[in-house]
């Protein structure tokens, strides 16, 4: 086993306590409940766009998007739910399927969610993560 040298452990050191300073909060975040809790939502959304416009950035990609309502239904319908509790204004967000083999997801500034098929893919693999919270985690970050 290599041993820490003295200035690896003083540079870890003040990395942690800055993080950990960071962590402590400022104004936007509560001392008690949760930050959820204290969002605003929006008074209003703006006109839904076009197809073409919803879809950007994903529509200027190689890949594009594909139309399978087979893999993205089940992911709608827990947006579907999530937008249910949303005390604002509920905003058109539809799934996407994206053909990328990395594990991601993307949004568009109009509100399209996009589910790449490697994330998909890692879902099915790994029975371990196959549960609706872990899921619905990555719809809604």
């Amino acid at each position: 086993m290599e041993k820490i040298n003295s200035s690896s452990w003083k540079a870890f050191s003040l990395s942690f306590c800055m993080a950990m300073t960071a962590c402590a909060g400022g104004q936007d975040v509560p001392t008690q409940g949760r930050l959820v809790d204290k969002v605003t939502p929006a008074s209003s959304y703006p006109v839904a766009p076009t197809t073409q416009a919803l879809l950007d950035p994903a529509n200027n990609s190689v890949t594009g998007v594909l139309v399978a309502p087979e893999v993205t239904a089940y992911p709608q319908g827990i947006i579907d739910r999530l937008l249910a509790t949303w005390t604002g204004p509920k905003p058109d967000a539809k799934v996407w399927l994206v053909p990328e083999d990395s594990f991601t997801s993307d949004v568009s500034s109009n509100g399209a969610i996009f589910l790449n098929t490697g994330l998909i893919r890692y879902f099915h693999d790994h029975a371990d993560v196959q549960k609706e919270d872990a899921l619905a985690f990555v719809l809604a970050h």
